[in-house]
């Protein structure tokens, strides 16, 4: 493998992190605005009915998303993600509407890909 192959996979793991990072961080913030120990109880599901920790969620999105149907139900599940996902967009300033139409996961990874691509160039 050449330099510059390998310099391009680095990058685009070190932005893969980056991402994942932001993400977990929105996520925090974005359970705390709905409510004072929600974020501890999805994260409590999260690692003893799916063995999921809280840093792993960016790559678990849609065991997060059903775990949080399971506690809330579907309409929780809605406004939790809607929450999340407009806080994600806004903070790598995506366009929210980007993603419109498509499911929690999709909208996550239309994200990702619009951070990483933005980042690369």
């Amino acid at each position: 493998m050449n330099k510059e192959v390998r310099l391009k996979i680095e990058n685009q793991f070190m932005l893969e992190r980056e991402f994942n990072v932001i993400l977990c961080r929105i996520i925090e913030e974005s359970l705390k605005k709905v409510g004072e120990n929600v974020n501890s109880v999805i994260y409590y599901v999260l690692k003893h009915g799916y063995g999921i920790e809280e840093e792993e969620i960016p790559e678990h999105i849609e065991e997060f998303s059903e775990c949080i149907e399971i506690i809330f139900g579907e309409e929780g599940r809605t406004y939790i993600e809607k929450i999340i996902t407009s806080n994600l967009y806004l903070k790598i300033k995506g366009e929210h509407g980007f993603a419109k139409g498509k499911n929690f996961a999709q909208k996550v990874n239309n994200a990702r890909h619009m951070y990483i691509k933005r980042k690369q160039i």
